[in-house]
């Protein structure tokens, strides 16, 4: 009674032992982490605001932005101005609603440029959402262009050369994606044009902050599926060998506690099998019931006896007709003659 008491604290204190070795590898693991980042949004300034943004289509296989289909139009002549870049904001988004011509639109803020005569068409498609940025965190474009020294002669209109001169800054694209649509400013004088990308040294335009990090995050967890058998890859090693002998080691201690039987235990489930039945069958030896065809065989025997009698028969006659073939002696008995004549 005393021993299997003693199984049954030990086993409750293998089990407790194992859940302290689990909670204390998740805590350190998610502790830090959770602290790192309960101390960034308390420490850094934020900026609040409503946004529109589309994010990219292929985030894994699209490693710069590409234009959209929203389209910024001008309110004057409501032709478009440029196409907005993926994974870029529109910040300060307002509904507004002309009465009198039933016209719905969307006015924004975008890059700090002036867009009072800009809008972008109302459309249920577009979500607007409210959105937490960082002081230092940009949801716009900040991508300084430098032209390629070709010889070739840009124009920013009928009457401005575009050199390197100006400050030319990436603002969108044209519906194709082939031109940049460009703010040059020289002098505190800033035009816009759209120009072809390929005279501009980078012609590719990288995603905004966010969804780079996105990016890279899915990479990672593409690359960190488990493959050929690798059940936690990128993970530590040491980490490894906690967890399994963690749970591992006290799952067995468990099952050899429980389930070792004792000697006491042996010997009354011998009794109680002794006393079902006290007949020991060999488990070796199928007990089924034997059959023995008498007619089968005793007809077997009675035919082999015919024939040995058919045999012998055969025998007799012949050795008979060999022996008395040529003997012609007389044989006939003498006193039934003698018999004969006394009657006379």
């Amino acid at each position: 009674m005393r021993k299997n008491t003693f199984n049954k604290v030990a086993a409750i204190l293998i089990v407790a032992i194992a859940i302290a070795v689990i909670l204390l590898t998740a805590l350190s693991i998610y502790v830090p982490a959770f602290t790192a980042y309960a101390e960034d949004e308390q420490t850094a300034e934020t900026i609040t605001t409503k946004c529109i943004k589309i994010a990219p289509a292929d985030l894994e296989h699209s490693a710069y932005s590409s234009p959209t289909s929203i389209a910024v139009k001008d309110l004057d002549t409501d032709e478009t101005v440029f196409y907005i870049p993926d994974s870029y904001y529109l910040t300060g988004v307002e509904y507004r609603k002309i009465a009198r011509f039933n016209f719905e639109y969307y006015a924004f803020s975008y890059a700090g440029l002036d867009t009072s005569k800009w809008y972008i068409d109302y459309s249920e498609a577009l979500t607007v959402e409210t959105v937490t940025f960082t002081a230092d965190e940009t949801p716009f474009p900040d991508v300084r262009l430098t032209l390629i020294d070709t010889g070739e002669t840009v124009y920013l209109d009928n009457d401005t050369v575009l050199t390197n001169e100006y400050t030319i800054k990436f603002i969108g694209f044209n519906q194709t994606g082939d031109e940049f649509y460009v703010s040059a400013t020289k002098d505190g004088v800033t035009k816009y044009a759209m120009i072809g990308k390929t005279l501009f040294t980078d012609s590719y335009i990288p995603y905004q902050a966010r969804t780079q990090a996105a990016r890279e995050q899915l990479l990672k967890e593409i690359a960190a599926t488990p493959k050929a058998g690798d059940i936690v890859p990128n993970t530590s090693k040491t980490l490894r060998i906690i967890l399994i002998v963690g749970i591992c080691v006290p799952a067995v201690l468990i099952v050899v506690l429980l389930f070792k039987p004792t000697k006491g235990s042996q010997k009354r489930t011998l009794a109680r099998e002794r006393g079902r039945d006290e007949f020991d069958y060999d488990e070796r030896r199928e007990y089924r019931r034997d059959r023995y065809d008498d007619r089968r065989d005793y007809r077997d025997d009675r035919r082999d006896y015919r024939d040995d009698r058919r045999d012998d028969r055969r025998d007799y006659r012949d050795d008979r007709r060999d022996d008395y073939r040529d003997d012609r002696r007389d044989y006939r008995d003498e006193r039934r003659d003698d018999y004969r004549d006394d009657r006379r």
